[in-house]
C-alpha cells in the first residue's frame, strides 16, 4: 500500500492510501474534538454534534447522506470518544469519489436545521437510557465519576439535562472552535481511482478556521477512591483503576506488556489461579487506556457474588506471588507477539489499517505512533516486567465494585481497603500424492475444492500476498441434532475441544499458540460445529499439527469440562436478568415451535446436568467416523502443499458412509403476545413470525425486503427513529437456516413510547403489504445487496467462512454468488405479490420491559 500526504489550498491535511487490489474504499474524517473539551454546561455536545451531521448537508438534504451511501451498498457511521470524533464511509470499489463528496459536504456544509433538533434529542436520550441499562457501561460511568479528572469524569453522551437542552448555537459554536484544519485529518484509503479528481474535490471544500484543541492532563484523583453500586445483575465485578504514563512515554509499552503478562490468557498467573484452578472468578483482564495527555490501567475481575470476599482476600497474595516469581522470556514473547501480530492482521483490511493511522493522528498526534509503540515493545526484557508491575501497584489504586441488587454492601468498603492495603504491604515486604479432480469457482478463480476422502472436502483459496492464513473445519451437527435432554451438548463440545490433544497438554498448547500469535477456537451453530485457526504464515506447519491434533485426538480433560459447564450455568443465570436475551429466547420458542432451533444454543440447567465429558467425547468420535466435513484453507500456501499436509493428518479417520439425519418437525405459532416483566428504563420489542429456509425463492424475497428496511436511510430508520424519535435502536431481522427461518423487527424504546412505536411498525408493514416496493426502490436494493456482499469479505477468515458453510451442506462452492444472481433475476411483481401475502398477518409480539 502506497501512502501520500497532501494539503489542500485551505490547509486541510489528507492522507491517500492507495491499494488498487482492494474491492472497497474507506474514507475517514478524524477530528481532535471529543468530550474532554466540553464545559460543564455542554457535556455531551461532541456526541450530539456527531448525530446532527447526518441530518443533511447542502448537496444532500433530507437524510440524503445515508440514503446515497447505502444506495450503492456502502455504509456510513461515526463515533465519538474522549479526545476525538471520526466520521467514516466504507464503499465498494469505484465509489471513492462519490463517497468523498458526501463525506466532505456532510462535515463542511451541514444544515443543522432546528426541525431536526427535537427528534434527535429523543434519539440520543434513548441511547443515554440504554447506557444506564447496560451493566458494563453503567460500571464505567461510575469509574469516570469517582476517579477520573475533570474533562473525563462525565459521560461522553452527557446527561439527561444537557441532552434535552442543547440548542443550535451550542452545536455551531463547538464545531466552529474545534472542527478546524488544525485538528483534522482526512484519510482516503483503498481503491482510489483518479488522485487528480480527488485532489480537485478536496480543494473545493473548507473547514471553519477554529483553534488548536488543548486537552486537559489525565491523572486520576490524588486520593484513592472506592465506589460500590448495585445493578440488576447476577454477577459481581470489581475494577481496579491505576494511573498509567502517556502513550509516548518510554515506560508506557513496558507497563502495558507487564499488566497483560499478569492477566491475559489462560497461561497468565492470575487467570490460572482465579479461573482455571479455583473457578472463583468467571474471568479476569488487564488493559491500558490512553488519552491525549495521559493514561490509566484497568484490572477487572468478574465473579459470583458469594466469591467476592474470598477474592478480595486472595488478591494481594496472588498478585505478590506472581510478581515475585520471575517472568520468563516466553511469558514476554507470548504477550508481545499478540501486539506484533495485530499489526500484521490489521493490514488484511483496508478499513482497519486506515483506522490505525487515523487513531494515531487523533489520539497521539502521529499517524505512525502505533509502529513506534511496537518498536519500543521490542526493547523490553523479561526482567523489566517484574520491576514495572511493582511500580504500577505502588501507585494509588481506585476501586469500583458492581453488585447484584440484593447483595449486602455492609462492611464491603473495609474489605476493599484491606485488599488494596494488602497489595502494597505484601509487595513492599516480601495415500496418493496426486490431486485427481478439483472443482474451481466460476466467480473467484483463486478458489477450488477437492475431495480428500469420500466425505472430507478441502476448499482452498490461494492468497499469495498474505502473511496470515485461516483454517476452518466444519462438521455436520449442532443444535438441529439436539433435544431437551442433551440441549447444549454441541456448545459444550466446542468449548472443550481445544483443551489439548494426545500429543500435547493444554498448558503447553496454549503457550505455543500464544507464542505464535495464533488463535484456535471451537464453535457450534445450528447445523454444524468445528474448529477455526488464524495464524501467521511462517508458522503454518506447527499450527497445522495443533489444528488436526485438536480435531482428531482431543483430550477433553475432565477438570476443564467441569469449569466450562459451570461457566455456562452462570451465563444462563445472568441471562435471566437480560431483557434482550429473554425477548429473543421467547420469540425463538414461538417461530421454531417443535423444532430444535427453538432451544438456547448453550442449553438449559436441566440438560447440562445430563451431559458428561464421556458423552461429548463419544459424540465427537462418532461424528469423525461418519459425518461429512469441510476443511477450508485461505492463505499463501499452494493447493498441492496444503492438500498433502491435510491428507497426512486425517488418514486415521475412518471412511464410513455418512449417516442420514432425521427431519425435524416445525409447527410455528402465530398471533402470539408475550409480555416479560422487567424493571428497566427501556422496553425491548420483537415483532415477527416464522419465515423460510435458506436456498428458497421466498428467502431471497425477504433478503430484498430486509435490505430495503436496513440502514440509516431506510424508511424504518427515518420514520420511527429520526422523525418521531421513538427509539435509539430499530432494525429488521432476517434469519434463515437450512431447516427454518424467521423475519421480524427489533426495537428498544421507552415504556411510555411503546404503544406509539408498535403502531408505527404496523403502519410501516401495512404500507408495504398493500403497496409493495416501487421500481426505484427495487432497483436500488439490488445494487445495495451487491455492494454489501462485496464489502463483507475482506480477510482470510471472512473467505473461509464464506465458502465452508454452503459446501458442507451440498449447496456448492458458488452458492453465495448464485444467490446474488437469483436476486438479480427476481421480478418486481412477483416480489410484491409475495409481500402482499407474507405481511398480511400472523404477527407475534414479544415485549420485555415495563
Amino acid at each position: 500500500m502506497n501512502s501520500e500526504k497532501i494539503v489542500s489550498k485551505s490547509g486541510l491535511q489528507t492522507l491517500l492510501v492507495d491499494s488498487p487490489s482492494s474491492n472497497m474504499t474507506s474514507l475517514q474524517f478524524w477530528f481532535k474534538a471529543g468530550s474532554s473539551l466540553e464545559s460543564h454546561k455542554n457535556q455531551g455536545i461532541a456526541h450530539f454534534l456527531e448525530h446532527m451531521f447526518f441530518k443533511g448537508s447542502k448537496k444532500f438534504p433530507n437524510m440524503g447522506i445515508a440514503k446515497t451511501v447505502e444506495s450503492f451498498g456502502g455504509e456510513i457511521n461515526a463515533f465519538t470518544s474522549f479526545d476525538y470524533t471520526c466520521y467514516y464511509i466504507n464503499a465498494p470499489k469505484g465509489k471513492a469519489l462519490k463517497s468523498l463528496e458526501i463525506l466532505l459536504d456532510m462535515v463542511c456544509h451541514p444544515l443543522f436545521l432546528s426541525d431536526d433538533l427535537e427528534p434527535e434529542r429523543g434519539v440520543v436520550f434513548e441511547e443515554y437510557l440504554r447506557s444506564i441499562d447496560n451493566p458494563s457501561q453503567f460500571n464505567f460511568l461510575n469509574i469516570q465519576k469517582t476517579s477520573f479528572p475533570r474533562g473525563y469524569s462525565h459521560p461522553i453522551l452527557g446527561s439527561e439535562k444537557t441532552i434535552k437542552s442543547f440548542n443550535l448555537e451550542q452545536l455551531k459554536s463547538f464545531r466552529s472552535r474545534f472542527y478546524s484544519n488544525k485538528n483534522a485529518l482526512l484519510i482516503v484509503a483503498g481503491s482510489l481511482g483518479s488522485k487528480t479528481k480527488i485532489n480537485t474535490l478536496i480543494n473545493s471544500y473548507r473547514l471553519p478556521p477554529g483553534e488548536i484543541s488543548q486537552f486537559p492532563k489525565f491523572h486520576l484523583k490524588s486520593s484513592p477512591t472506592i465506589n460500590i453500586h448495585q445493578k440488576p445483575v447476577n454477577q459481581s465485578v470489581i475494577t481496579f483503576v491505576i494511573d498509567a504514563p502517556a502513550f509516548a512515554h518510554p515506560k508506557a509499552a513496558t507497563e502495558d506488556l507487564s499488566l497483560n503478562a499478569l492477566t491475559f490468557g489462560d497461561l497468565s498467573p492470575l487467570y490460572k489461579y482465579f479461573v482455571e484452578e479455583t473457578s472463583m472468578a468467571n474471568g479476569i483482564s488487564g488493559s491500558t487506556m490512553f488519552f491525549a495527555n495521559g493514561g490509566t490501567h484497568f484490572l477487572r475481575l468478574s465473579c459470583p457474588p458469594e466469591n467476592l470476599e474470598k477474592i478480595l482476600k486472595e488478591l494481594p497474595k496472588k498478585i505478590t506471588e506472581a510478581i515475585r516469581n520471575d517472568f520468563m522470556p516466553e511469558d514476554l514473547d507470548r504477550i508481545r507477539n499478540q501486539y506484533l501480530a495485530s499489526k500484521i492482521y490489521e493490514k488484511e483490511s483496508i478499513e482497519s489499517y486506515a483506522f490505525s493511522l487515523g487513531h494515531g493522528f487523533a489520539q497521539n498526534g502521529d499517524i505512525y505512533s502505533d509502529d513506534k509503540y511496537i518498536d519500543s515493545m521490542k526493547l523490553v526484557q523479561a526482567s523489566d516486567l517484574q520491576t514495572s508491575l511493582i511500580e504500577i501497584f505502588k501507585r494509588n489504586i481506585h476501586a469500583t465494585v458492581q453488585l447484584p441488587e440484593k447483595e449486602s454492601v455492609s462492611k464491603l468498603n473495609i474489605k476493599i481497603e484491606k485488599c488494596l492495603s494488602g497489595i502494597k504491604t505484601q509487595l513492599i515486604s516480601k495415500n496418493s500424492n496426486i490431486i485427481k479432480k478439483t472443482t474451481r469457482s466460476e466467480f473467484d478463480k483463486s478458489v477450488c475444492s477437492v475431495n480428500i476422502t469420500p466425505r472430507i472436502k478441502l476448499v482452498h483459496r490461494y492468497n499469495p500476498l498474505s502473511e496470515t492464513f485461516a483454517l476452518h473445519c466444519f462438521i455436520k451437527g449442532g443444535l438441529t441434532e439436539e433435544n431437551n435432554k442433551n440441549n447444549g451438548i454441541y456448545n459444550l463440545l466446542a468449548k472443550n475441544i481445544t483443551f489439548g490433544y494426545d500429543a500435547i497438554a493444554y498448558d503447553q498448547l496454549k503457550k505455543d499458540l500464544e507464542h505464535k500469535a495464533s488463535y484456535l477456537n471451537g464453535f457450534s451453530g445450528r447445523n454444524a460445529y468445528g474448529i477455526t485457526l488464524q495464524g501467521l504464515s511462517r508458522f503454518t506447519k506447527p499450527l497445522l499439527d495443533h489444528f488436526f491434533g485438536t480435531l482428531v485426538n482431543p483430550s477433553f480433560p475432565e477438570d476443564k469440562f467441569l469449569i466450562e459447564k459451570e461457566l455456562i450455568k452462570r451465563t444462563l443465570h445472568i441471562q435471566k436478568e437480560d431483557p434482550v436475551k429473554r425477548c429473543f429466547q421467547e420469540f425463538s420458542r414461538l417461530v421454531f415451535n417443535g423444532h430444535p432451533y427453538h432451544m438456547d444454543m448453550i442449553g438449559s440447567d436441566g440438560s447440562l446436568n445430563n451431559i458428561t465429558v464421556d458423552k461429548i467425547r463419544t459424540l465427537h468420535q462418532r461424528n469423525l467416523d461418519c459425518k461429512n466435513m469441510v476443511i477450508t484453507y485461505c492463505g499463501s500456501q499452494p493447493l498441492d502443499e496444503i492438500f498433502q499436509a491435510i491428507k497426512a493428518r486425517v488418514k486415521s479417520l475412518q471412511n464410513k458412509k455418512p449417516n442420514s439425519l432425521a427431519k425435524n418437525a416445525l409447527k410455528p405459532l402465530l398471533n402470539q403476545r408475550i409480555d416479560l416483566p422487567f424493571d428497566r428504563e427501556q422496553t425491548h420489542l420483537m415483532l415477527g413470525k416464522s419465515a423460510f429456509k435458506s436456498n428458497t425463492k421466498q428467502d431471497a424475497y425477504l433478503k430484498i425486503f430486509t435490505t430495503l428496511l436496513s440502514g440509516q436511510s431506510s424508511e424504518l430508520f427515518m420514520e420511527v427513529r429520526d422523525k418521531k424519535g421513538l427509539c435509539y435502536s430499530v432494525q429488521p431481522l432476517h434469519n434463515s437456516s437450512l431447516e427454518a427461518g424467521y423475519w421480524g423487527i427489533y426495537m428498544g424504546t421507552s415504556p411510555e413510547k411503546y404503544e406509539q412505536a408498535t403502531a408505527a411498525l404496523f403502519e410501516l408493514i401495512g404500507k408495504y403489504q398493500t403497496k409493495g416496493l416501487s421500481k426505484k426502490e427495487f432497483n436500488l436494493v439490488k445494487q445495495m445487496i451487491y455492494g454489501q456482499n462485496m464489502m463483507s469479505i475482506q480477510t482470510n477468515d471472512d473467505y473461509a467462512y464464506f465458502y465452508s458453510v454452503p459446501v458442507l451442506h451440498g449447496l456448492g462452492l458458488d452458492f453465495p454468488f448464485k444467490t446474488l444472481e437469483t436476486i438479480k433475476q427476481i421480478d418486481l411483481d412477483d416480489l410484491n405479490l409475495f409481500l402482499r401475502k407474507f405481511l398480511k398477518g400472523g404477527w407475534n409480539i414479544v415485549k420485555a420491559g415495563s
